[in-house]
């Protein structure tokens, strides 16, 4: 639809709404935590980054300092985060590795299960504090035939977690100091739930509303 008129100008009423409903969040004392949804991700392990996102919306999420990115698409759970001090303010050009094409000469399985950083399979908990990075969550898979993942193919996302096995949804549980988000994997035959991984943030100068609307 690029380049049909007519999508362009809703596309720019919706980039404008965006715009002004993200800085009236920023003036409202009353919000502790800001989150947002999206079908695609920004950073894959089965497609590419998708650039239109990672240049357009991306740098809007860091200026107004989100905590959260869902999204779907993608046939497999995953997980990774941003580090707001490592990421650049400028998106003024997407370097080509990072557009949105199928890319070549990666190592791709099915059937996988993997753990990146500081995750471990024996702990499946991931800690982070409010402010230190926006996070990206894959909220779930349908039961259509998954992707298989390509761990070395490059991402400007740092993955932590990421599986093509289970059929599986994610539950978010948010209070004023602490938003904990559980994806939980179905046994396919008998239909067991079953943790695959945890994500604790913490807010730890977190007030009460009164507070809040005082200072």
């Amino acid at each position: 639809m690029c380049g049909d008129p007519a999508v362009t100008l809703q596309g720019n009423a919706q980039f404008d709404w965006i715009n002004e409903t993200m800085h009236r969040w920023e003036d409202d004392p009353s919000i502790v935590w800001k989150a947002t949804t999206l079908h695609h991700p920004m950073w894959g392990k089965w497609y590419p980054d998708f650039a239109n996102i990672v240049s357009n919306y991306l740098p809007l999420l860091q200026e107004f300092n989100f905590d959260l990115y869902f999204n779907g698409h993608e046939h497999v759970i995953s997980y990774a985060h941003y580090n707001y001090t490592q990421v650049p303010k400028n998106y003024a050009h997407v370097p080509p590795q990072w557009m949105h094409y199928e890319l070549s000469g990666y190592e791709c399985d099915q059937d996988l299960e993997s753990f990146f950083g500081s995750a471990s399979e024996t702990t499946r908990r991931i800690e982070f504090k409010k402010g230190e990075a926006l996070h990206q969550v894959n909220t779930g898979m349908s039961g259509f035939d998954s992707y298989s993942l390509c761990l070395d193919r490059p991402t400007m996302g740092t993955f932590t977690y990421a599986q093509n096995v289970y059929k599986a949804f994610t539950q978010v549980h948010v209070q004023e100091d602490l938003v904990t988000i559980k994806s939980r994997g179905v046994e396919p035959t008998f239909g067991d739930v079953y943790d695959l991984y945890e994500l604790v943030i913490t807010n730890d100068v977190a007030s009460s509303p009164d507070e809040l609307l005082t200072n």
